[in-house]
């Protein structure tokens, strides 16, 4: 096999198998970017999560595999880790906002009475959109092209 960066391509030149560290890329980051392949590639998973993750990269059809396959998985693992560290760090925000409009929601449901129930105001809006047939002006003509 010849060795390029982390990754290796077989003899057959029909097989990536991609070498990553746990410590740099953690194993949701990894299962993420070889999502991204599994629609055009058979992609295995195997290693050990202290060690070393190794990720296999097989084409579906019976052609080369080509390097730029291993540059993009490398790629895809950048991408996904930008991802989760966003996530992990707007995960209070998320949780803060929800928490928000959960109890603003109740809090206008559980205001005075006086206000109308949800159902009439519904009804009111479909009397109202009823009344768009009427053509008291008469404007509501089909436009039509010059002849």
């Amino acid at each position: 096999m010849e060795k390029m960066n982390n990754f290796r391509i077989d003899e057959s030149k029909r097989h990536i198998l991609v070498s990553i560290d746990p410590s740099i890329y953690p194993l949701p980051v990894i299962t993420l970017a070889a999502n991204d392949f599994v629609n055009n590639y058979f992609v295995m998973l195997d290693g050990d999560v202290e060690n070393e993750i190794l990720v296999s990269i097989r084409q579906k059809e019976d052609k080369e595999i080509s390097k730029d396959v291993g540059e993009t998985f490398n790629n895809k693992l950048i991408e996904y880790s930008v991802f989760v560290e966003k996530t992990i760090r707007n995960q209070a925000l998320r949780e803060s906002l929800t928490s928000l409009a959960l109890t603003m929601s109740n809090a206008l449901n559980n205001q005075d009475s006086t206000r109308p129930a949800s159902t009439e105001i519904c009804k009111e809006i479909e009397e109202e959109s009823k009344s768009y047939l009427d053509d008291p002006n008469g404007i509501t003509k089909p436009w039509r092209p010059p002849k």
